[in-house]
């Protein structure tokens, strides 16, 4: 969980810690941040997606065609669990087989379900619907290193966040395709791009001297999730 810290007595602001993306449709999963201990520059590692997935995904939906009577209650309760049907209208619609009982899912997710209700007496199969891009497919990534343009202030009260999102990063190196062996950057392996200094901090618990005037106390404000 990142969290932003403010100094009180030069009142530099900067944000520690990492947190992950929702989705990934330029191939990197998430950021670390860190800050230079002699100078308080802000820097940020963007970690590259090893995997980006298949081209497209192919949908299913697995159809029962029959459901023998030591399967009757397993299946009724995934349908009132997951249709919000009643008991009375989870048996009609176990009584009127053939039915679809899971929709549009992936094959390895429908296969691995059909295979417990299987030893229950539960007759079933997958059928294809249809193959949709994926988002988030394209060329691997390198992990990516950038820093801020220069030491932010006075942000306190712009709420969760408002450090980090104001920062003007200046990329150090443009992102190119990996090999999958390639190591990961962290931030111990940073020098800082202001004053050359390697003494990245990424973790600081709720207070630290700070980094930018070495006088004041920089204590942490809020910390946020993604």
């Amino acid at each position: 969980m990142p969290a932003d810290y403010r100094c009180d007595a030069c009142r530099l602001c900067f944000t520690l810690g990492g947190y992950h993306y929702h989705s990934m449709p330029d191939g990197f999963v998430g950021k670390s941040l860190s800050v230079c201990g002699a100078c308080g520059r802000q820097h940020a590692i963007e970690y590259a997606a090893p995997d980006r997935g298949p081209e497209r995904f192919e949908l299913y939906e697995l159809v029962l065609t029959d459901v023998l009577a030591g399967a009757v209650a397993t299946v009724a309760r995934w349908l009132r669990r997951n249709r919000g049907v009643s008991s009375a209208e989870a048996l009609e619609i176990i009584r009127s087989a053939p039915f679809v009982l899971i929709e549009r899912d992936g094959h390895d997710r429908i296969r691995d379900q059909l295979d417990k209700l299987e030893p229950d007496g539960v007759v079933g199969s997958l059928r294809f619907l249809e193959s949709i891009p994926n988002p988030d497919y394209g060329p691997l990534q390198s992990d990516r290193v950038f820093y801020a343009a220069a030491n932010v202030r006075d942000v306190e009260g712009e709420g969760e966040g408002a450090c980090h999102h104001r920062q003007a990063w200046v990329w150090l190196a443009a992102s190119q395709p990996a090999p999958a062996s390639d190591v990961r950057v962290c931030p111990s392996q940073l020098a800082c791009e202001a004053c050359g200094a390697s003494d990245m901090i990424d973790d600081a618990g709720d207070a630290l001297s700070c980094p930018g005037c070495h006088q004041g106390t920089a204590r942490m404000t809020c910390g946020w999730i993604t």
